[in-house]
């Protein structure tokens, strides 16, 4: 059994029972940290489902559904930004969908992870290319960094966020 969807149970419970930000599961032994070990997903919007629906098993699909068309339509638009070639982004937007990290990793965290990392480079691709204002592309990567940060799994997450930002940049 995955840890996260009792995760998000507890996160409902906290909030909705206890009225107190689920930064901790109060269950197991004398209780653990959810927040010092990245797996909380607080920031995670597309997480918010899962704990407005108590865990549910349909929530934690459609949260993976959601993640997977936009890793899918982030790399299309990013395909589309770096060559300009409509066709070209099309056929990347269908079928990156079935690389073989899905499969890999169909039910840990650090699919949501890979999920948030296209939008991290369009942001840097983007903010290269626009003369004059950047700041809206800026607070986008900031959004994108701070979505991918809390996707559940901290390493994964800071390396990914790392490396995309030292090739954007």
């Amino acid at each position: 059994m995955w840890a996260h969807m009792p995760y998000s149970i507890s996160q409902h419970r906290a909030i909705s029972d206890h009225r107190e930000l689920p930064l901790w599961n109060r269950y197991p032994q004398c209780g653990s940290p959810l927040l010092g070990q990245g797996v909380s997903m607080l920031g995670d919007p597309l997480h918010w489902i899962a704990i407005a629906a108590d865990g549910a098993a349909w929530a934690w699909d459609v949260k993976y559904c959601i993640a997977k068309l936009l890793f899918a339509f982030g790399v299309g638009l990013l395909v589309f930004h770096a060559t300009r070639r409509v066709w070209l982004a099309t056929l990347l937007t269908i079928s990156c969908s079935f690389i073989g990290f899905f499969s890999y990793r169909f039910n840990h965290a650090a699919y949501f992870g890979l999920c948030y990392s296209p939008w991290i480079l369009l942001c840097w691709l983007r903010a290269a290319r626009t003369p004059g204002r950047v700041w809206p592309w800026m607070l986008g990567l900031a959004a994108a960094t701070f979505w991918e940060l809390n996707s559940g799994t901290a390493k994964e997450a800071v390396m990914l966020s790392a490396g995309l930002t030292f090739k954007g940049g």
